[in-house]
């Protein structure tokens, strides 16, 4: 199983489909040790919505799916994969909230007992964000309905979650192997579309 340990992914893969025992069970041990990374790298906004079981159940249910899906030659199988959790965690997410009986919008007027209106922003401000999540899932929002700027992408949301996960300039580049340049300037593609935006500094 040494032998093994130091095949890539996509080898190991191909010797599971050919029935070599073990190299499907290390592939998943591999994968499913990192799978907070990937899903990270997949959907970093969406990620923080899940909990650790959550998780673990949609990703071992994505990764299955792209175990036995997946072509060889067209790409790496980590990209295949991230690929399938950024669709499968987003849709799931989408259906969540569809699924909620009683949705309003934070301007939509609810009646008191005594007939006056009274709105979500009469008691949340919907200008004292506490959670800096709110920002990430704005951003990806507007990614989504193409209304953000062509730099504002799933790596400036990244580095933008694990800054506001408390992580330190040089863990996010350890853990992204981006150069300090790279993750400075990624962080203020960030702030700069929420200050534009939402005329709040971060």
């Amino acid at each position: 199983m040494d032998y093994f340990d130091d095949l890539g992914d996509e080898e190991l893969l191909l010797l599971s489909r050919f029935g070599h025992e073990g190299c499907r069970e290390l592939l998943t041990k591999r994968y499913y040790a990192t799978r907070d990374f990937h899903a990270r790298r997949a959907a970093p906004g969406a990620y923080s919505s899940y909990s650790s079981f959550d998780l673990g159940t949609e990703f071992f249910s994505t990764f299955l799916n792209a175990l036995s899906s997946f072509r060889f030659g067209q790409c790496l199988f980590k990209n295949y994969l991230e690929k399938a959790l950024t669709h499968d965690m987003y849709r799931n997410i989408s259906k969540a909230v569809a699924d909620r009986s009683n949705v309003f919008h934070l301007d939509e007027p609810l009646k008191n007992d005594d007939q006056s209106e009274l709105t979500f922003n009469d008691v949340i401000p919907a200008s004292n964000y506490d959670d800096p999540r709110v920002y990430l899932n704005y951003a990806e929002e507007a990614m989504a309905l193409g209304d953000a700027p062509e730099e504002l992408d799933k790596k400036v949301l990244l580095i933008a979650s694990l800054r506001f996960e408390g992580k330190t300039i040089k863990e996010i580049m350890r853990l992204t192997n981006m150069t300090l340049k790279m993750v400075k300037s990624r962080y203020k593609v960030f702030s700069d579309f929420i200050k534009e935006r939402l005329g709040t500094a971060i």
